[in-house]
C-alpha cells in the first residue's frame, strides 16, 4: 500500500473507532435514563401505610430503595421489577413501596440504605431480608418465595 493510502486507510480507522466509541457511551447513556414506575408500584404507598397494611394483611412489606440518577436501577426497573410473574407474586404476598432516594431520603437514611438499588422485605416492622443490586427475574422470584414462606 502506498505511504498517503496506508495514512488514509489509519485515518479513517480512527474515525471508525471515535464514532463507534461516541455511539457506545450514547447508548449507555440512555440505558441509565430514568425509567417509568413499574406497575407494582402504580399505586403510591408511603412506608408508613405499607407497615400499617403489613399489620393488618399479615403481608411482609416489598421496599425497593432507587434513585433517576442510578443505572443499575433503572435496569432493574425495566427489567426484573416490570415482569409480570414478578408483579404477580409481589401483589400476592407483599405490601410494596417504592423508595426514591433521588435526592436523599430520611427513611433511606433510618434503613441503612447504602448502596442502591436495594430490595427490603420487613415483616412485623422489622427487616428481614435485603439484597442490592439489580438483581434478575428468576433471582428476584427466588428472593421473594423465599422472602414469603413458598
Amino acid at each position: 500500500m502506498k505511504p498517503r493510502t496506508e495514512k488514509l486507510v489509519n485515518a479513517a480507522f480512527v474515525v471508525a473507532l471515535l464514532v463507534g466509541a461516541g455511539l457506545v457511551g450514547w447508548r449507555a447513556m440512555s440505558l441509565s435514563e430514568p425509567v417509568a414506575t413499574p406497575e407494582v408500584f402504580s399505586q403510591p404507598v408511603t412506608f408508613r401505610q405499607a407497615l400499617e397494611r403489613s399489620a393488618e394483611q399479615g403481608k411482609p412489606v416489598f421496599l425497593v430503595a432507587t434513585a433517576d440518577w442510578c443505572g443499575p436501577c433503572q435496569t432493574y426497573k425495566r427489567h426484573a421489577l416490570a415482569s409480570p410473574a414478578v408483579k404477580a407474586l409481589i401483589e400476592e404476598r407483599f405490601i410494596p413501596v417504592l423508595l426514591d432516594v433521588t435526592q436523599g431520603s430520611e427513611l433511606g437514611e433510618r434503613l441503612k440504605i447504602e448502596s442502591i438499588p436495594a430490595t427490603l422485605v420487613i415483616k412485623q416492622g422489622a427487616e428481614a431480608d435485603r439484597r442490592v443490586g439489580a438483581l434478575s427475574e428468576r433471582v428476584l422470584l427466588e428472593f421473594l418465595r423465599r422472602a414469603s414462606g413458598g
